[in-house]
């Protein structure tokens, strides 16, 4: 058996080196592979912006459920009704090498709940300094479903989380805001965020696995054809 493995792969060798297209497509896999697998070398990038803000959508979930519909009950929060309490936990954090400065911003910083009717209340559950927390409470206002903040400082690697009580859950939150330095606010989620980075891994690996699967089968009938 070990005879005739060793046979065959010497075969495929010899295939190889004989067909200069079979030869080239191995040294092209060989080399993506490479490429792909080894860490490459950290790259010195100088013209980043240094200043970088994360909003993160921790969770949006249903305060109350209803398994029966029942026109006559009445739900309320903090003596206001509500027809569909929805919790929806966000957390804000300096994410760049530069402090955030109250002055940078030239817009207000506001997040919108898109497909919720209204924003019931909010407030700020977690800080890493209580002056954030005094700062973003200084000067907010709430209008339909956006609720703004016209400014905060946050050092770097500070944060805050908030937790917004609306009406109905929303289709999507957005974090926005004109911030020196910043051309855009990221805004994530966990859950889309790791599902999302897993579709290059497969995808590259079923292409991987393809051509490897058809050039083999090019090297056998090769093979075959020499026997």
């Amino acid at each position: 058996m070990g005879k005739r493995i060793s046979a065959l792969f010497r075969r495929s060798i010899s295939a190889i080196k004989d067909h200069w297209l079979i030869s080239m497509i191995v040294g092209a896999l060989i080399s993506w592979l490479l490429q792909w697998s080894l860490p490459s070398k950290a790259v010195d990038v100088r013209n980043l912006p240094h200043k970088e803000l994360t909003c993160t959508v921790d969770y949006s979930s249903q305060m109350v459920t209803r398994d029966i519909f029942d026109g006559h009950l009445q739900v309320f929060y903090d003596g206001e009704e509500v027809k569909s309490p929805v919790i929806n936990s966000i957390t804000i954090e300096n994410t760049g090498d530069r402090s955030i400065l109250n002055e940078d911003f030239k817009e207000a910083f506001s997040i919108q709940l898109s497909g919720s009717k209204r924003i019931i209340r909010f407030y700020v559950t977690r800080s890493s300094d209580y002056s954030i927390t005094e700062d973003v409470l200084a000067d907010f206002s709430i209008s339909g479903n956006i609720l703004t903040i016209n400014d905060f400082y946050l050092n770097i690697g500070e944060s805050f989380t908030i937790h917004i009580v609306s009406d109905g859950k929303p289709d999507n939150i957005d974090c926005n805001s004109r911030i020196s330095d910043i051309r855009m606010i990221t805004t994530k989620s966990p859950q889309t965020g790791d599902k999302n980075s897993r579709i290059p891994i497969v995808t590259y690996s079923g292409v991987l696995i393809f051509l490897i699967s058809a050039l083999f089968i090019v090297i056998m009938k090769i093979v075959k054809t020499k026997d």
